[in-house]
């Protein structure tokens, strides 16, 4: 069971001055609204703590401690013996501090209802500089209790400092949590429970962790847990959580249809809403006028009675007494009633839509506008992915590439991988073979290289944010980076990746187009960079050139090597180093061919013409067997179906 705790802030006693000399202020009688009961103050703290004494006591959890925040003058004997009296019969003689007063009357209340007195925790308090308190609230917080607070006591702006250690102590230690939030007031001799506006904080928090993160958590459980929360919003709350489940888990593919899911609710959640309020300001407009006019209201009397008639056609009005008119008014007011939390939430939906991913028809829009939304709000991963995996459709609708996005699901990873399908080669960006359903637009090619290097350059920096395998030492990602004007050996910076993030998105929106000759300078600088990648290693582990080394190792060993005379032996060779593939980088196959399998591989036992490579060889010999392609690293040979 969490100990109970009260808090608050020790008000002072501030005598009476009369013709008769000074004297206590008077012994006022004061109950709580909702429950009932008497509980009588001298000092503007004793009431409400004294219901929230009996409240625990009432629940077989009596209070454990009063922590209260002391000022100065509370410590101050401000209070003569001689004007105590009554209000403690035992008092000692001489004059008492405002806090020995509060404790000792608390004291003699529990002694007279059979409570056990709760230990007086005091706190120094400067009312120059309230927020000092906190440092030693927090230092005797404590796990598994449960704070009720009585805000009555201190200055005006003590409510702000209460408010603080109460999000202290939901954001503090495990299992424990905020009882009845109470205050006392004078003229109406009343106790209130305020819980309900001190929760409003933790709405404005929770909203502000949706907008800011995409977290539904804390939405839900501020709305979710109330039961008279209306369908509009748990429905709304329920379209966040998958939302925010499919940011979280990286699910990118139908992530646009979620944010609209969330969109549409929000209109649902403004209707509803917004009928049940004014109702509830119609019904309120008749009730408050009944015994006079106000000139206040947004209709007259007779206005709103009318329109409740229209809603109530079947109820007669006349012949009603004023009293009989309030009761029937107040039944009909009933089911319109929208908790705090709600109305706050309604006011705030304009804001909210301006800080959530704005609504558009297009989809490509659409879909960019999620990947801004994340990288503004720190989600890179989340940015990464969903452009990684998605942004090939924004640029076929875009027509940056021919084709149709009607396809069939086992085709979808071709749509996907376009970017990825894409090389660049002289003068011009290229598509590697064996891509039917679609090509590059060549009227926007001039504008698609751009898009290509920011694509090139993200796809691999997400790779190297989720530890995946990275080709952040390959020729088209140094490409990409001459191309951008990127240092490749910089580290990343969160606020760089958000800025690289949007230049991306705005090199689709607001197309430039990349000349031949900075194209082939890009292409230039990028030989030059994988030269030095390859001089230094691959993953960073340290090895010689690969063609340096395939040379230092056939002038020493491939002489004593079996040397491959027939296609069989060839082909099976190659399918056996590229995994079935049947495709190699000839100058690392011909390396582990002459240091891993000791073979030599020679021109006599195949017939090849003595003219170019050994691979421009087989091609030339056996075109129909063999198919080249000459890139940035190399000469890569293909062998065709047989």
């Amino acid at each position: 069971m969490q100990t109970n705790v009260i808090l608050c802030v020790l008000n002072n006693v501030f005598l009476n001055r009369g013709d008769d000399g000074r004297s206590l202020p008077d012994e006022l009688a004061y109950t709580h609204v909702e429950h009932g009961g008497e509980f009588h103050g001298i000092q503007a703290n004793e009431a409400p703590v004294k219901y929230l004494i009996k409240k625990a006591h009432d629940a077989k959890n009596p209070v454990k401690a009063i922590i209260y925040l002391c000022s100065e003058k509370c410590l101050q004997p401000t209070i003569p013996y001689p004007l105590i009296g009554n209000a403690l019969p035992q008092a000692e003689s001489c004059d008492y501090t405002p806090e020995r007063f509060f404790n000792e009357r608390i004291e003699k209340y529990c002694k007279e209802n059979g409570y056990e007195t709760p230990m007086p925790t005091p706190i120094a308090y400067n009312p120059a500089g309230p927020a000092d308190s906190l440092d030693a609230f927090i230092e005797i917080f404590e796990s598994n209790s449960r704070y009720s607070i009585d805000i009555t006591g201190g200055q005006r702006d003590t409510v702000i400092l209460l408010a603080i250690a109460s999000q202290i102590i939901k954001m503090g230690a495990t299992e424990s949590a905020i009882g009845d939030i109470v205050y006392s007031n004078f003229g109406e001799r009343a106790i209130y429970k305020q819980n309900n506006t001190f929760n409003l904080v933790d709405l404005l928090n929770a909203i502000n962790v949706f907008t800011d993160y995409g977290r539904a958590d804390k939405l839900e459980s501020f709305f979710c847990s109330n039961e008279y929360t209306k369908e509009s919003t748990r429905k709304l709350c329920r379209s966040i959580r998958a939302f925010s489940d499919s940011l979280a888990l990286c699910q990118v593919n139908g992530i646009e249809l979620k944010v609209r899911e969330i969109q549409k609710c929000l209109d649902d959640v403004e209707i509803q809403l917004g009928r049940f309020k004014d109702r509830y300001s119609l019904y309120t407009d008749a009730i408050e006028q009944i015994g006079g006019s106000s000139e206040v209201r947004e209709r007259t009397f007779e206005e709103a009675l009318d329109e409740i008639a229209e809603l109530n056609p079947n109820i007669d009005f006349t012949g009603l007494s004023k009293n009989e008119l309030a009761m029937k008014l107040e039944d009909l007011r009933k089911p319109s009633r929208v908790n705090r939390g709600e109305l706050l939430f309604l006011s705030l939906i304009p804001m909210i839509r301006e800080k959530f991913i704005p609504e558009t028809d297009d989809e490509s829009a659409m879909l960019m506008n999620i990947i801004a939304w994340c990288a503004d709000h720190q989600m890179i991963q989340q940015a990464l992915g969903i452009y990684r995996e998605r942004i090939s459709e924004c640029l076929v609708r875009l027509g940056f590439f021919n084709g149709s996005l009607d396809i069939e699901e086992t085709q979808s990873k071709e749509l996907t991988n376009l970017c990825s399908n894409c090389k660049p080669i002289k003068n011009r960006l290229s598509m590697y073979q064996d891509h039917d359903l679609f090509s590059i637009n060549r009227e926007k090619e001039p504008q698609m290289r751009l898009i290509y290097a920011w694509y090139t350059y993200l796809h691999e920096t997400r790779n190297a944010v989720m530890h995946a395998s990275s080709g952040k030492d390959k020729y088209n990602y140094f490409f990409a980076c001459a191309l951008l004007g990127k240092d490749p050996d910089s580290e990343l910076a969160i606020e760089d990746l958000e800025n690289d993030i949007k230049e991306a998105l705005d090199s689709i929106v607001s197309p430039i187009s990349i000349t031949t000759s900075e194209w082939n300078e890009a292409r230039s600088t990028a030989r030059k960079e994988t030269n030095r990648a390859r001089s230094k290693g691959t993953y960073g582990k340290e090895r010689r050139d690969y063609e340096k080394y395939a040379k230092a190792t056939t002038e020493d060993k491939v002489s004593g090597g079996k040397a491959i005379e027939t296609m069989e032996e060839l082909t099976s060779l190659i399918s056996e180093y590229s995994s079935g593939q049947n495709r190699v980088l000839w100058s690392t196959f011909e390396t582990w061919c002459v240091e891993e399998r000791r073979c030599r591989l020679d021109r006599s036992g195949l017939a090849l013409p003595e003219e170019g490579s050994y691979p421009q060889s087989l091609c030339s010999k056996y075109p129909s067997r063999f198919s080249l392609e000459s890139t940035a690293f190399g000469d890569v040979l293909s062998v065709k179906d047989r």
